[in-house]
């Protein structure tokens, strides 16, 4: 089966993770990242981070938005709006499971930052934390512009193509 679990969970992720509570928990989680990112000071040594992190959320959000307007679309006047829901959940799992990575090595790294000069060890949680950030964040801008530009014309494709 093409899908696999990774797709049998996005889809379960998207429809009945996010759509079933309409957003509520991926709002609340999505709430605590952003509080995250404003809570650097004027002397924030991974402010840069925490820009690109919100930068993230943005995107995650702009990419939900998509899908669920394609949902909603499959479900008023254009039923086969669904099937470009399914193109894009294993990107949206993959870009939500980037995004709470990233927001908790950057925890850690705030924790780490002090101790950087007195071991090794926190510098690694630092620099990884960095490196995450700097590494997902393209990637996911470029899922939400794949799931923007998405029109279903693998979709209409006839049986006899495959």
């Amino acid at each position: 089966v093409y899908e696999g679990t990774t797709g049998i969970q996005a889809l379960d992720l998207f429809f009945r993770k996010i759509a079933r509570d309409q957003g509520a928990t991926l709002g609340a989680v999505s709430n605590e990242i952003l509080e995250f990112v404003k809570s650097g000071g004027d002397d924030d040594l991974l402010a840069e981070e925490r820009v690109m992190l919100g930068g993230m959320l943005e995107n995650t959000q702009g990419h939900v938005g998509v899908m669920v307007n394609h949902l909603l679309s499959s479900m008023n006047d254009d039923p086969e709006q669904i099937y470009k829901v399914g193109l894009h959940a294993n990107p949206l799992l993959e870009t939500l499971a980037e995004v709470v990575i990233a927001w908790q090595l950057l925890r850690q790294a705030e924790v780490a930052l002090p101790l950087v000069e007195t071991d090794p060890f926190y510098r690694g949680k630092v620099e990884t934390a960095r490196y995450l950030v700097r590494d997902v964040a393209p990637k996911t801008a470029a899922r939400r512009a794949a799931a923007e530009a998405e029109d279903g014309a693998l979709m209409e494709l006839p049986v006899e193509a495959f």
